[in-house]
């Protein structure tokens, strides 16, 4: 309020001063000059101090020049955008009231309450600004906050305190009449749990006595210390041969076993190494000779078991009767070794006689390879026969031309060389029947197309990929009648499907476990689903009115199973049949057994 009426009078009193001049100062600017509050003149546009009274100057520390030569953003620690904005409101008269941090000449920043009103001199409008000092009233409202505010916590706190005693008070009351009344709901609670849990004893003593006494299994009580019985039930008493309790009772495991058990050990040690096993285990299960007081034994299942009573270590038993199913059982397996030596026999039998048939196939399949190849011999040596007659005939007419005797002569040696090259093949084959060689089977492959009858190889539209490094530890004869079956197998099929040619296409690879893999393919239109999963049956074929039928493929995978550890199996794929044969090295004696 005394801000306000000082900001009127000097107000009144500042357009007469504006009329005069410097020489004639007016009571309102003498008032502003000598007031002791802060008062500054500042330009509304461009924020320069134009005067301050000299309050002003004792509370900044700068002259009368000095501060008219500053900018009020020179004394306020705000940013000019800040100051700035503040000015313009000021100006706009929208509020005339602003709290500022200045600096002073001495550095110190101070905080002060800014009055500004816009008000006329020397015939413009400045800003007529009167300045308070409140940071000893701030730091005065900040002390009494805080002092405010400790009262408030220490008000709280002592209300906190006692709220918390009251109901510390209320709690262990509280508790100390809840665990009363628990005490005694327990105690109440214990004494009906003991009678319920004497009842449940007695009846359970009771359930265990009829249990132990009218149980048909027979049970009988041990002490583990002197092994005497002192316990046993009816069942017990019967098939011991006894004619009551006191009878069985205070006998020994000695009194009532054989003189020796099954394996020739004395019955009194050996009872005792079982009885410690018991004790030490906790049960123990075993077969026992027993012997009867008519001198008849018997042998038991015995399950024995340990436990404690009366903090003695007791053992109990039981016993199961099982002479007649041991002598069952004995008597099962010499059934069970005689047919087993009767299957043995027959296996023996039936891989004999396997033997003897894979040898007759296998002379069928020489027959039918000497065959094949007399139709083959026959046709060179005709030609070599008619080459030799037209010599023959040239020389009877007296027409001698002895460059055409020379060509004649010349296609008569090839056919001949050629018929020779492959009788020496097939003797070489044949004279190494049985040995154990390093087999290139591209090379074995390519022989084996020479033993195909000409009608054969004119039916095949052949593709191969056989690697001429392959080599396998074989007998050559076998890899030629692998060889030699696969392709007439798919020939065979697709002749008797009314076909004039057959696709085959042979790969040869080696597998990662050190195996030869052949797979022959075909498009002759696949094996019939109804075959196919007896296709290595013997006799198993779809030309069934025909003799030797059915018998290659199996001997074929009799073959590669036994001699090279293999196997052959079969599949359709695509338009034809697959067949996949795997083949290791050879065993090199008779008799191994493959890895």
């Amino acid at each position: 309020m005394k801000l306000l009426i000082v900001f009127f009078i000097v107000a009144l009193w500042f357009p007469a001063q504006a009329t005069e001049t410097e020489e004639t100062p007016t009571f309102g600017y003498e008032m502003f000059q000598r007031h002791g509050a802060i008062m500054l003149l500042i330009d509304p546009v461009s924020g320069a101090i134009l005067d301050a009274n000299q309050a002003a100057e004792d509370f900044y520390g700068y002259t009368s020049e000095e501060l008219r030569s500053f900018h009020i953003q020179d004394l306020n620690m705000l940013s000019s955008v800040e100051v700035e904005s503040e000015r313009q409101a000021a100006a706009a008269e929208e509020r005339n009231f602003f709290v500022f941090p200045h600096r002073l000449a001495s550095g110190e920043v101070r905080t002060v309450e800014v009055y500004s009103w816009p008000v006329e001199h020397s015939g413009r409008i400045v800003l007529f600004s009167i300045i308070q000092d409140i940071t000893e009233e701030l730091q005065a409202r900040e002390e009494l906050h805080m002092y405010q505010q400790h009262l408030e916590q220490t008000v709280e706190q002592r209300t906190s305190e006692l709220r918390t005693r009251t109901g510390w008070f209320v709690t262990a009351l509280s508790g100390a009449l809840l665990v009363q009344f628990i005490i005694i709901f327990a105690l109440l609670k214990v004494i009906v749990s003991r009678k319920k849990l004497m009842e449940e004893l007695r009846q359970s003593q009771e359930y265990n006595r009829v249990l132990f006494r009218h149980s048909r299994i027979p049970l009988i009580v041990m002490d583990a210390e002197d092994f005497h019985y002192t316990d046993c039930n009816d069942a017990a008493v019967a098939i011991y041969g006894m004619s009551n309790r006191q009878e069985l009772l205070g006998s020994t495991p000695a009194d009532v076993s054989a003189a020796t058990q099954e394996d020739g050990s004395d019955s009194a040690t050996l009872a005792v190494e079982k009885i410690q096993h018991a004790l030490k285990e906790g049960n123990a299960r075993f077969e026992w000779w027993h012997q009867r007081a008519d001198g008849n034994q018997w042998l038991a299942d015995v399950h024995l078991m340990r436990f404690e009573h009366a903090g003695r270590r007791m053992l109990q038993f039981s016993l199961i009767d099982i002479t007649e199913r041991k002598q069952a059982q004995q008597e099962l397996q010499a059934t069970l070794a005689s047919l087993q030596q009767q299957i043995d026999d027959a296996v023996t039998r039936s891989r004999q006689q396997d033997r003897i048939i894979y040898e007759q196939s296998r002379r069928q399949s020489m027959s039918r390879l000497l065959l094949n190849l007399a139709h083959q011999w026959r046709q060179p040596l005709n030609v070599a026969g008619l080459l030799i007659q037209e010599i023959e005939e040239c020389f009877l007419a007296e027409d001698v031309d002895h460059k055409h005797i020379r060509q004649s002569i010349a296609q008569a040696m090839e056919q001949l060389v050629d018929l020779s090259g492959t009788i020496s093949s097939l003797t070489h084959l044949y004279e190494t029947q049985g040995e154990v060689v390093a087999v290139h089977l591209a090379a074995i492959f390519r022989q084996s197309l020479g033993y195909l009858t000409q009608e054969q190889r004119g039916m095949l539209c052949l593709e191969q990929d056989i690697c001429p490094h392959i080599t396998l530890q074989a007998v050559q004869s076998d890899v030629v009648e692998i060889f030699v079956e696969l392709l007439a197998n798919a020939i065979s099929i697709a002749r008797a499907r009314k076909r004039s040619q057959v696709a085959v296409a042979m790969t040869v690879v080696t597998t990662d476990d050190g195996a030869v893999q052949i797979v022959c393919r075909d498009n002759a239109g696949g094996i019939d689903q109804e075959i196919l999963p007896m296709l290595f049956v013997p006799y198993t074929t779809s030309q069934f009115r025909k003799r030797d039928k059915g018998m290659g493929l199996y001997y074929l995978r009799r073959m590669v199973e036994d001699s090279y550890c293999g196997s052959l199996e079969a599949e359709n794929r695509g338009q034809g049949a697959c067949f996949i044969v795997r083949l290791y090295d050879h065993i090199s004696r008779e008799g191994e057994s493959c890895p």
